[in-house]
């Protein structure tokens, strides 16, 4: 019986995602039946046969769904909800702690993964997000009134991508925007694409780089839709890996 069950167990959580958030709905209007075929005018034996198995049907979505779903799927479900109170605002000098606490944590993650060369020697300091600030082109991710993310929208022309080495733009001649220093919490989850959402509602032309060694980020871009063209340097001489997405 155990081997069965474990059978079973291991099928449901090969399910996808959505199905089973589709199962675990189905048993709230079995819960509602059970309780409501109390008000049919039959025998109390009919009205119990009919409530153990509305019941019993309830109470099988409901595990069978979060057994599909598994612990990923509830963490899925839970920063949908927490994402529901999710929002992006300019930031202000009063922010700058916070975002500072953010900087650090982005950079834990970077070390991490093993980008031991990008953001160094105290960069982005304080100077960087404040000159975002007075432009008007810093912003804040809060949860729940909480600061969890911080990038900068800027608009071009953005003077480290004048020249592009390996590749070229998808255009070079219309106006666009630029999103840097994007960082957040490890624990908090789609800022990249909310991030993206928000800056293409403003405009349908970005770039972006990123380090070589910046693996997560690279996925992040990629997965959100943007074309590799090519290799920027920054006034440094330290290269980037260039990107554009043009959204009609």
């Amino acid at each position: 019986m155990k081997k069965t069950w474990q059978k079973v167990k291991t099928w449901l959580q090969s399910l996808s995602f959505r199905t089973g958030v589709i199962v675990l709905l189905c048993c709230i209007p079995f819960y509602i039946l059970s309780f409501a075929q109390m008000l049919l005018p039959i025998s109390a034996a009919a009205k119990g046969v009919l409530w153990t198995v509305l019941f019993g049907l309830a109470k099988t979505c409901q595990y069978g769904g979060l057994t599909i779903l598994g612990v990923e799927g509830y963490n899925r479900v839970k920063n949908w909800l927490r994402r529901k109170n999710r929002a992006i605002r300019q930031a202000t000098a009063a922010d700058m702690a916070d975002i500072m606490q953010v900087m650090d944590a982005a950079k834990e993650i970077m070390r991490s993964s093993g980008n031991a060369n990008q953001w160094v020697d105290g960069y982005p300091s304080e100077a960087v997000i404040g000159a975002d600030m007075e432009k008007n082109c810093g912003f804040v991710v809060e949860d729940n009134r909480k600061i969890v993310a911080y990038f900068a929208f800027l608009p071009s022309p953005e003077p480290t991508y004048t020249k592009i080495s390996e590749g070229q733009w998808l255009d070079d001649e219309s106006p666009y925007h630029v999103v840097h220093r994007i960082a957040s919490y490890p624990q908090v989850h789609h800022i990249f694409r909310d991030i993206m959402d928000f800056c293409f509602a403003a405009d349908g032309n970005i770039r972006i780089d990123t380090h070589r060694d910046n693996k997560i980020m690279q996925h992040c871009i990629e997965k959100y839709g943007f074309t590799y063209c090519g290799i920027i340097y920054l006034a440094s001489g330290a290269e980037r890996l260039a990107y554009q997405k043009i959204k009609s």
